[in-house]
């Protein structure tokens, strides 16, 4: 069996396929697609996996650690894995799910599963903005977070307008250098976390 695989914008350039989330499932039941492969379904397009450079992975593993000292029964994060939503299986670096872990087991979280879910963006920024942006919109969940490498801030979307015709969070906060942002699960503050702390100043502004 072929993948196809779409253009992030604009029409591709000869006939294309979108795929349902169950027909993912079976790309990567049948080993198609494995979960290691660079890929992600977005609004039913199968799309590539920008590529992820140092300071991106560090900064997502120091968040991880962060939330994860402050998390109390039954909240966990979670690593970088899928989760499963209307027409999307996106990827999200931080997530924050109702555990027992030992229920995802045999599936993937979703939507009412989930408190937070986090992007740390430098290519991936305008994907971040747009399809990702829309998609957790539309799934309902309250908080998702841009940790932006580019301006070095920290953008948190929250009041997400799943019924609109374009999903959007309505409610969009940044925090930059000297400023500090909240986690908060199912509404309520849990902790805060510098911008300098995931995002000293680059070597360029050192």
């Amino acid at each position: 069996m072929s993948v196809i695989v779409s253009p992030l914008s604009g029409y591709p350039p000869e006939p294309t396929k979108r795929y349902t989330v169950e027909e993912y499932r079976v790309l990567l039941q049948t080993g198609t697609l494995t979960e290691d492969d660079p890929y992600e379904l977005l609004e039913g397009w199968l799309l590539p996996m920008m590529t992820i450079g140092p300071e991106h992975g560090v900064v997502a593993d120091i968040l991880r650690c962060r939330i994860d000292e402050h998390l109390t029964s039954p909240w966990l994060v979670r690593p970088t894995t899928a989760i499963s939503l209307a027409d999307s299986m996106p990827q999200p670096d931080v997530l924050v799910v109702r555990g027992p872990v030992e229920q995802y087991r045999h599936r993937y979280a979703v939507a009412e599963d989930i408190a937070l879910v986090v992007e740390v963006s430098d290519t991936s920024l305008a994907r971040d903005r747009g399809f990702k942006q829309r998609i957790y919109a539309r799934a309902g969940i309250e908080q998702y977070w841009i940790v932006n490498l580019v301006d070095r801030q920290i953008e948190v979307h929250t009041e997400p307008q799943s019924d609109s015709e374009s999903p959007i969070y309505a409610q969009r906060a940044t925090y930059g250098p000297g400023q500090s942002a909240v986690v908060r699960l199912a509404d309520v503050p849990v902790f805060e976390i510098a911008v300098s702390e995931l995002l000293p100043p680059s070597q360029a502004e050192q």
